[in-house]
């Protein structure tokens, strides 16, 4: 009977070359070949994704530390009545758990106000009570824009500070003007500190018609605690920019958005 073991190993020899020669072709395709004398092909690794040094953004509270924020702020009720007797309803909260702990903000608009009355942030720090919250301090009117009673918008962002910063939007119109600001105010610690009352509309087309001039802005380039761009389109394209100062974020130079 013929000795298979010599024909085996040839095959496994000749399989093993076989394999050898696929990883040359692979290598060959994937690196290119060296020119003599020439430097040897270069392996790029890819790109790491860099890892923001931002703070996170506020966290956002469940609906049931919302209601406990919302019966300590508001006990008798989320309605209050002015000196002027306009009705203040503050029926839109929103609970920021803040670095040192937790702040209701709560929005109050009154539709019985007269025009030069402003929409207005109620905020209150709170502290853990028992299964819910205390008012630890309160500051009916932080905030106040807007007109007739109402303000345009509010929100919370993280991109001007390292603590949580309300933008309130707000503006009026009177005699054909119209004008709109934006309110940055930060949440430290100590309480809220404005940061800066920026222009952002200029409208005056009601008033001169045709020979009116329109400008809207749009906060941009958001450098935490440097500094921000105000995009201006419209009648005219230019930026404003804003630098931080003495704990606020000022104008540098002169706007060319026209004066209300």
């Amino acid at each position: 009977m013929t000795d298979a073991r010599p024909h085996r190993l040839g095959t496994l020899i000749v399989i093993a070359l076989g394999v050898l020669v696929v990883i040359g072709v692979i290598a060959w395709a994937v690196f290119g070949r060296a020119t003599p004398g020439g430097p040897a092909p270069v392996v790029r690794a890819s790109p790491v994704p860099l890892v923001s040094a931002s703070p996170p953004s506020p966290s956002v509270a469940s609906p049931e530390q919302l209601a406990a924020a919302v019966k300590a702020v508001w006990p008798a009720g989320t309605t209050l009545q002015d000196e002027d007797s306009s009705r203040y309803a503050f029926d839109t909260q929103k609970l920021v758990l803040a670095p040192f702990g937790p702040v209701l903000v709560s929005e109050g608009q009154a539709d019985d106000a007269p025009h030069a009355a402003a929409g207005r942030l109620d905020i209150a720090y709170l502290t853990p009570e028992d299964d819910g919250f205390a008012v630890a301090q309160r500051f009916p009117r932080a905030i106040e824009i807007g007109s007739f009673g109402h303000m345009t918008d509010w929100s919370i962002s993280d991109a001007f500070a390292d603590t949580p910063v309300i933008v309130a939007e707000g503006g009026f119109t009177g005699q054909g003007y119209t004008c709109g600001a934006t309110i940055l105010t930060q949440l430290t610690a100590a309480g809220p500190v404005e940061l800066a009352q920026v222009r952002m509309v200029y409208d005056d087309t009601g008033a001169r018609g045709e020979e009116g001039q329109s400008f809207t802005g749009r906060i941009t380039q958001i450098e935490r605690g440097q500094g921000f761009t105000v995009h201006y389109t419209g009648a005219a394209s230019f930026d404003d920019r804003y630098v931080m100062k003495d704990g606020a974020y000022v104008l540098e130079g002169a706007s060319r958005l026209p004066q209300c």
